[in-house]
């Protein structure tokens, strides 16, 4: 996705990972102050929603509300011809009412431009709650086999090229046997995530 944004300046990419080791990395508030800040860092003037959100909380002083943030967010996507967003791991997140609350606004926005990729572990909570965002269709999951293969591959990779690794990585019989085990055992557990992509409008 950087990749494909960065090869036309008409693209923004904006990513939040929601991380079960990081208390900040959970709550939906801070997904939406960290996909304002990555998008404001491709606007070319600071919108207005922005400025004005600046001079109510009297200029960094006092916390913006999660609306006051969600409109500065809209304003500001309303800058750019082409954003995407990219939510990783929604199982992650500490507090699924509200991420969905926040899904639901951003949907309300009507923006035909604006992409959302979201990705979490199969939950039949939240495919529930996303049915209303991405539609009954919206999602694929992953086969358990392909993650599986993926698995290895990144095994075999960090067996190869980490130093934490050296001492195996003369021991060809050793490296097979943990490849091995890895891949034989690994049963889709890296994630088994499943994809929702929605276009807004």
């Amino acid at each position: 996705m950087q990749e494909f944004c960065a090869d036309n300046p008409a693209k923004s990419l904006a990513f939040f990972f929601f991380d079960f080791n990081d208390v900040e990395k959970q709550d939906p508030i801070n997904m939406v102050k960290s996909l304002l800040s990555q998008f404001l860092n491709r606007c070319n003037r600071v919108p207005d929603t922005v400025r004005s959100l600046y001079a109510t909380c009297e200029n960094g002083r006092r916390e913006a509300s999660q609306q006051q943030l969600l409109q500065a967010l809209r304003g500001t996507l309303e800058l750019l011809p082409a954003p995407f967003v990219v939510l990783d791991a929604l199982d992650e997140c500490s507090n699924w009412d509200g991420l969905f609350d926040i899904l639901h606004e951003m949907q309300s926005w009507g923006r035909d431009t604006l992409r959302i990729l979201l990705t979490s572990r199969k939950e039949v909570d939240i495919e529930e709650a996303l049915e209303d965002v991405v539609g009954p269709d919206g999602g694929t999951c992953l086969e358990s086999r392909l993650v599986d293969r993926d698995i290895r591959t990144y095994v075999q990779e960090r067996l190869a090229k980490d130093k934490s690794f050296k001492r195996w990585q003369r021991d060809s019989e050793i490296k097979k046997e943990i490849e091995g085990t890895l891949g034989q055992k690994a049963n889709g557990m890296y994630s088994l995530p499943c994809s929702y992509a929605t276009r807004q409008g």
